[in-house]
């Protein structure tokens, strides 16, 4: 190892202090490179935050030199640079294997893009696995428990902090693997949509001793009924969560259990896809004091609208002493022109950034009452979408009108 192999290898032992990436910047600089070093600082400086775009022409040139004297490595592309360095790599697990090695000593890589299946149990005896924090599959329908399970079991098993494995083939073992690793423990981010997990897999998240760390947790397409649902409502273990999605044959019992947990308090933001809980499960939002903190909700219901909230439902939600948001979808939510006017006529809608009211059988009475709304002056153009009803264009003229577009 040598001196600049060094200096990376402290930064990926303590990946979030500034001490050892400012370290290496004095060594560039001592070592004459003053360029790279103040694009370290730099970086730094400006933390997680994304730089904008006269920053990143400045360094344009320079980035692009530095990532190309990174190890030619092969089926393994550098990513983007992220406090100074290169932060992530895109790659086979194969290939993984073979150069975990090789990218440990280039660069402080955190964050894994594995874009086919094959061999990734075999990462479970890799120890530069350890130092990774983010995993992602750009590949769908692949992934098995029997492919999953043994990672999370290895010693080797990354202390992750985001890992998205949705739109796989896993099923409840993978989740209660996850449940028993204590690796999890910074785990802030988890998306597991479109698997197999169905209730029992939700039940093993909800009752793990090591996910109090997680703050969103995305979860619909996975056969999931209102005692899955009523799991994640009791958790003790989820109460920080603050982005929650879930969906599948969840009704008013599942929704109420939501609404009346005391463990949910901090949800900014709550989606149950394929809605069907009808204007009961509305009702239960709209009355729920727990959800003082949530700022988005998106209600979105089935292609035959049954269970959907209905003119009711959406004047519960007008109506309700609670809720403040600044975003609100109802879609496929049968609310119609009537609900569409209790809206428009709320005061409790005047914070709205995004009203999505797509597929409601509105019809020009519907824009008439939002266009002439004085409470919808907080949304941006393209704020307000209205796709999928029975608009002529002299209902969409008004909202344009109004809106500046539809």
């Amino acid at each position: 190892m040598n001196e600049y192999e060094a200096f990376v290898a402290a930064i990926r032992a303590h990946p979030d202090e500034d001490t050892p990436r400012l370290a290496l910047a004095d060594w560039l600089q001592e070592n004459g490179d003053e360029t790279r070093a103040e694009f370290v600082r730099a970086q730094v400086a400006l933390g997680a935050a994304q730089p904008d775009e006269a920053f990143r022409q400045r360094w344009k040139e320079h980035t692009d030199r530095w990532r190309a004297e990174l190890p030619k490595l092969s089926r393994v592309t550098w990513g983007a640079m992220l406090r100074g360095f290169v932060d992530s790599v895109v790659t086979t697990p194969a290939a993984f294997v073979e150069h975990a090695a090789a990218i440990a000593r280039a660069a402080p890589v955190t964050a894994v893009t594995f874009y086919s299946p094959p061999g990734f149990a075999n990462l479970a005896a890799v120890p530069e696995m350890a130092d990774v924090h983010t995993i992602r599959f750009s590949f769908r329908q692949q992934l098995t428990d029997s492919q999953l399970c043994p990672v999370l079991g290895s010693p080797y098993c990354p202390r992750l902090r985001a890992l998205d494995v949705g739109q796989q083939l896993l099923t409840a073992r993978s989740m209660l693997a996850l449940a028993d690793c204590p690796r999890m423990d910074e785990l802030s981010e988890l998306k597991v949509d479109h698997n197999r997990i169905q209730d029992d897999g939700l039940r093993a998240l909800a009752r793990s001793p090591h996910l109090t760390g997680l703050r969103k947790l995305v979860a619909f397409n996975n056969a999931l009924t209102d005692g899955g649902v009523a799991a994640v409502a009791a958790s003790a273990t989820l109460a920080g969560l603050t982005q929650l999605k879930l969906g599948g044959a969840i009704g008013a019992a599942g929704v109420r259990a939501l609404a009346d947990s005391p463990h949910l308090t901090r949800l900014r933001s709550l989606e149950l896809v394929d809605y069907a809980a009808g204007a009961e499960g509305a009702r239960a939002l709209a009355a729920s004091a727990n959800l003082w903190q949530l700022e988005a909700l998106a209600l979105s219901g089935r292609a035959d609208r049954e269970g959907a909230i209905g003119a009711a439902g959406a004047r519960a939600l007008a109506d309700s002493p609670h809720l403040r948001l600044r975003a609100l979808t109802l879609f496929r939510m049968a609310i119609g022109d009537t609900g569409a006017r209790a809206l428009a006529a709320s005061p409790n809608m005047s914070r709205l950034r995004l009203l999505h009211l797509g597929g409601n059988d509105l019809t020009n009475a519907a824009a008439a009452a939002l266009a002439g709304s004085p409470h919808l002056n907080a949304l941006p153009p393209g704020g307000l979408r209205v796709d999928g009803n029975a608009l002529t264009n002299d209902g969409l003229q008004a909202l344009r009108e109004r809106f500046e577009r539809a």
